[in-house]
Parts: structure tokens; C-alpha cells; sequence
């Protein structure tokens, strides 16, 4: 099933919370959250999550059809 444009706009704007939540915890709590390493690892990921997100939302955005007219 095809995703559709506002189901991946939602994904990115939850990545992006998510993203901003990470920089308000430790770095012991974001590794037990998210079983990591290190902090630096999930906001990496959560980084590439969000530009493949960008990327999909940008490609899914409906295009507005303008007749041209020649006056």
C-alpha cells in the first residue's frame, strides 16, 4: 500500500519532535529509550529519518494545476 502525502508529513513532524525531545534528556535515558550506545547514535538516525522524510513529503506534495493562459 502507497503511503500517502499527509500520512508522511506526519511521520516527519513526529521525527522532528522527537528530534527536539532527545536534546531535553540525558545521555543515559535517550540509550535506555532507545537502545543505543549513544546519544549521538539516535540523533543521527532521527537526522537521516528526517531529511528520507523531507525528501518523501516533497515528492508526495499535491501539485496545483495553473491553466496557462496567453492574453
Amino acid at each position: 500500500m502507497a503511503r500517502t502525502y499527509e500520512t508522511a508529513l506526519a511521520e516527519l513532524e513526529n521525527a522532528k519532535v522527537e528530534l527536539e525531545a532527545l536534546g531535553t534528556i540525558s545521555e543515559e535515558e535517550a540509550c535506555y529509550i532507545y537502545n543505543v550506545d549513544s546519544k549521538s547514535e539516535i540523533v543521527k538516525i532521527f537526522s537521516e529519518d528526517i531529511e528520507a522524510l523531507e525528501r518523501e513529503v516533497e515528492y508526495l506534495t499535491p501539485e496545483i494545476y495553473e491553466p496557462e493562459y496567453d492574453y
